[in-house]
Formats: structure tokens, C-alpha cells, sequence
């Protein structure tokens, strides 16, 4: 079935883009919540156009074959992926958060 990808899409990227929205928004204060809800919004909207935009550049300014130019563009964004990856498993410090007991 060539169109498998399409059906199971769906029940991944709910789940990823659900839990990245929890990560994302886990420390932020409550007053600023809505300024850090609208940037997520905002990078999730305009950060794939903007990606394949910057690739679809390097494909066509690397070479005039197709073939070629895309391959590069491919390994830039494996690499790109592969360091984003790496940057979001590293451990990160966090504040702790003082709870108001009153």
C-alpha cells in the first residue's frame, strides 16, 4: 500500500506535536503563556515553509542536475535533523519554581 505513510502520519504527529507543546510550554510563567503559546504557533506555521524554502535554494544553487542539487539538499536537512536531535536529548538545567503557598 503506497499510501500507508499518509493514514499513519496523522497518529504520530498528534501525539509529537502534543508533547512538544508540553515541553515547550512546561516552565513558562503563567502571565506569559499566551506570548509563549502564539511563538509556538507561530514557529510551527512558518518554520516548514521557511526550511523547505532555505533547501529548495541550496538544491538549485548546488547544481543544475536535479538529481544532485536535491541530494545535497537532503544530506543538509539529515544533518540538520540529526543535530537537532542530539541537541534536544542533551540534558538541560532548569529553574525550580518557587509554588506560591498562600
Amino acid at each position: 500500500m503506497p499510501y500507508a505513510g499518509l493514514l499513519i502520519f496523522p497518529f504520530g504527529a498528534g501525539v509529537a506535536f502534543a508533547a512538544a507543546t508540553l515541553a515547550a510550554m512546561q516552565d513558562v510563567n503563567e502571565d506569559q503563556r499566551g506570548l509563549a503559546g502564539g511563538l509556538l504557533n507561530t514557529a510551527v506555521e512558518i518554520g516548514p515553509p521557511l526550511g523547505l524554502a532555505v533547501l529548495a535554494s541550496l538544491a538549485t544553487t548546488h547544481s543544475h542536475h536535479p538529481s544532485s542539487g536535491y541530494a545535497f539538499a537532503l544530506r543538509i536537512a539529515a544533518v540538520s535533523l540529526l543535530i537537532t536531535a542530539l541537541f534536544s536529548a542533551s540534558p538541560r538545567r532548569t529553574k525550580k519554581v518557587k509554588e506560591n503557598t498562600e
